[in-house]
């Protein structure tokens, strides 16, 4: 992704908040519950293993995707530059 996506100071703020939690709250539930399910055995047809790997592989999804957000950010300084911009936008595809 290499667009440049346009935030509010509040999104950006609930973006960058969001990663945090993935990184420093659910990113390590899950290496847990993948540490637990290996210590029960047999991964071969062990069903909360694969479900925690899973988990890890939406959990990283999730995460690159909204890394890529935040890497292009721009922020509006209010809604009504955003609003004039798109105005803008608009009249340009005509």
């Amino acid at each position: 992704m290499s667009d440049i996506q346009y935030f509010t100071q509040d999104g950006l703020d609930a973006l960058k908040e969001e990663l945090n939690q993935l990184k420093h709250v659910e990113r390590p539930k899950i290496i847990q519950a993948i540490a637990e399910a290996r210590d029960k055995g047999d991964l071969s047809e062990n069903a909360e293993y694969d479900a925690a790997k899973e988990a890890q592989g939406h959990d990283w999804a999730v995460f690159r995707h909204r890394w890529s957000l935040r890497a292009y950010a721009v922020t509006w300084q209010s809604e009504k530059e955003k609003a004039e911009f798109i105005k803008e936008l608009e009249l340009c595809d005509d």
